[in-house]
């Protein structure tokens, strides 16, 4: 079902918590869908103001040594932002993107693919909102009391809180979109009542008739047998008929009768007694003919 009015956000503190995050997730993630790379307007102005600062701090070094890490992370922050931008670009040109909400793989996460740890959803799901901020607090930890480097360790700070809050308002957003499609499925399956047989309804018609194994009827196999064998001593085609059956009879009854061709021995009369006998059972039944 597609969100209405576009995604859902908060006005200031999305687009900011974005901004803030996309400065550590470039470091944490790979492979973003396009739109999870915008707005790219904040991105090109803060490469070109960095880009400015950085040549600035390289020609002045005591602006250098006191903001010397700080220049390299940002520039390494905004060449792996526009590397993944990129590549986005590239895999929308080639038919190749992947979802547009698509929030990258997680290095972590890899990992534990790694050695042999399954991908869930809610695992996916924890590792973006604890494990990375986590990560980055640690690594503020470390440069604040290990190297006493005091901008970058107050950055990561700050960016490990905003990345805290775009997963966690990421995470409510799903939740609220997930209970909303399930409650338009729950209205829509209350409203629609199931299709119950009454009382004078008759049973449903199948499509195809299942085929029944009937028992063969002795009587009418003994008739079948009869009639083919009456068939054959009138010398008759299928279908039988009465005129056909007169008519041969007529034939053969001149041609064999003892009368017709002096033949009074058993087996002339006994040909003949066979055609009186095949013409009347083809006059006693002359519905079936």
């Amino acid at each position: 079902m597609p969100r209405d009015g576009g995604e859902q956000r908060i006005p200031l503190l999305s687009p900011l918590s974005h901004c803030c995050a996309m400065t550590v997730l470039v470091f944490l993630r790979s492979s973003f869908g396009f739109h999870y790379l915008r707005p790219r307007s904040v991105f090109f102005a803060l490469s070109w103001a960095f880009t400015l600062f950085a040549i600035y701090a390289w020609n002045e070094p005591d602006v250098w040594s006191v903001y010397r890490r700080v220049c390299i992370f940002g520039i390494a922050a905004m060449a792996l932002y526009w590397t993944h931008l990129a590549l986005a670009f590239a895999n929308e040109w080639t038919k190749n993107w992947r979802h547009d909400r698509h929030t990258g793989n997680s290095h972590i996460l890899q990992i534990l693919r790694l050695v042999g740890v399954q991908n869930t959803g809610r695992l996916e799901g924890d590792i973006h909102l604890w494990a990375e901020p986590a990560l980055v607090l640690a690594i503020a930890a470390a440069l604040r009391f290990g190297w006493s480097e005091q901008p970058l360790s107050e950055w990561l700070v700050y960016a490990a809180a905003f990345l805290w809050c775009k997963e966690a308002l990421n995470r409510w957003f799903g939740l609220r979109y997930n209970k909303k499609q399930k409650d338009i499925l729950d209205d829509a399956a209350a409203t629609v009542e199931p299709m119950a047989p009454t009382a004078d309804q008759g049973p449903v018609k199948a499509t195809r008739k299942e085929r029944v194994k009937r028992t063969r009827n002795t009587a009418d196999a003994d008739e079948t047998a009869r009639e083919r064998r009456f068939a054959e001593i009138l010398r008759l085609r299928v279908p039988y008929t009465l005129e056909g059956a007169e008519e041969n009879y007529r034939t053969l009854i001149r041609l064999e009768h003892p009368d017709a061709t002096g033949d009074d021995s058993a087996e002339g009369n006994s040909r003949a007694a066979e055609l009186n006998e095949a013409i009347e059972y083809f006059r006693s039944r002359p519905a079936s003919i």
